[in-house]
């Protein structure tokens, strides 16, 4: 009789997870805010891309390789970021809250687990691609360009890019307290 008391004490003050109140709601809520700055990000690189073609066909840059392969890695590098940000996004909507709770769970953590890989490998691998490609244009904007315009384009890319990295990283951080945040609104099962 004691060990039926023992387990019953013990199953009493066993750590039982505290549900959310409101989980399905702020999963729902993290889900949508999610998906629309996801959809911003990839309007912002479409119109870059386009904005960059538009430039490379407005100085007839396919007639020098050297600017081929500058604006080819700076193209390629966005346009690699859309179609990565497309698949995660198509990820992103299978994570309906109507789910079952393991399936949630396993999708949450493989949604988690696949941004992880595309902010700390695939964001850094595309944004390094991406100055490459303009630093390989640079003699190219050396030779037909004024000394005080080259110097802003060196200055101004040095600022742009630095300002680039910094809010990269902010909304890295923020997209990843987000899905925490959706992970911890998950009742366990």
């Amino acid at each position: 009789m004691n060990d039926f008391n023992d387990i019953k004490s013990e199953w009493v003050q066993r750590n039982i997870p505290e549900l959310p109140k409101n989980g399905y709601k702020n999963i729902i809520k993290n889900s949508l805010y999610l998906k629309r700055k996801q959809r911003y990000g990839q309007i912002v690189l479409i119109v870059t891309v386009i904005i960059l073609i538009c430039f490379f066909i407005y100085i007839s840059g396919f007639k020098n390789a050297q600017l081929s392969l500058g604006m080819s890695l700076m193209v390629g590098s966005l346009l690699f970021r859309v179609v990565v940000e497309f698949f995660s996004q198509t990820k992103l909507n299978s994570l309906a809250p109507t789910l079952q709770v393991k399936a949630f769970n396993e999708k949450i953590m493989a949604y988690y687990k696949s941004r992880l890989v595309i902010h700390y490998w695939l964001t850094p691998l595309s944004f390094t691609s991406y100055v490459i490609g303009f630093i390989i244009m640079l003699p190219i904007f050396k030779l037909h360009v004024s000394t005080g315009l080259y110097n802003y384009i060196i200055i101004s890319s040095i600022l742009v890019f630095l300002f680039l990295i910094v809010l990269i990283t902010v909304q890295i951080k923020k997209e990843l307290k987000v899905i925490n945040e959706m992970k911890k609104d998950t009742p366990i099962e």
